[in-house]
């Protein structure tokens, strides 16, 4: 038995329509893939963005204090002190990621401790040992505990990184206080 002709129409519009759909998914994969890549590039452009800004900052903050040290040998003109107080807020700008970031840090590490000392905590009360301790000697062998120990470290030295960019940050706006006074001194 022969196929009818609108069953022959039929048949080649569904080829029609898989060759098609097949261009079509093949396009939207290589849009995907295109996309893909884009996204990686972005990201490692963000990275090396990030290594560049941490080297302005630091370019920037160097500036400043040779810029201070100029002002205190009076080496500094009213002119260049606008823009010097322009320089300090952009440097303060730089900064304030990284204070973002020790303070995460710092807030994470303070509550690794609280984890730290309940595990060592649990694992000191409930030893099968023959002795119980009481809760004093419990504290104490918690405080000793090396898991606590190098989680108090990691807190510290958050903390201290953070407090030291925050000194920074107040230099910066005592920086750029006293080079926009200069400015306005004329």
């Amino acid at each position: 038995m022969r196929a009818s002709p609108m069953h022959d129409l039929t048949g080649h519009c569904q080829s029609q329509l898989q060759i098609f759909f097949s261009k079509i998914n093949d396009r939207f994969c290589e849009r995907v893939d295109i996309s893909i890549e884009n996204k990686m590039n972005d990201k490692e452009n963000k990275t090396s963005e990030n290594e560049d800004f941490s080297s302005d900052f630091e370019t920037k903050y160097q500036h400043v204090l040779a810029r201070l040290n100029d002002l205190y040998n009076g080496r500094l003109t009213d002119e260049e002190a606008f823009p010097l107080a322009a320089l300090c807020l952009l440097t303060q700008n730089a900064l304030f990621t990284a204070l973002k970031s020790y303070d995460v840090k710092s807030k994470a590490f303070k509550s690794d401790i609280k984890f730290a000392e309940a595990e060592a905590y649990k694992s000191l009360k409930y030893s099968k040992s023959d002795k119980r301790m009481t809760e004093t000697e419990l504290a104490q062998l918690v405080t000793i505990d090396p898991a606590v120990k190098e989680a108090i470290e990691k807190y510290s030295t958050a903390e201290t990184e953070y407090k030291h960019l925050q000194n920074l940050q107040g230099l910066l706006k005592e920086a750029h206080l006293t080079f926009r006074s200069i400015k306005k001194g004329q």
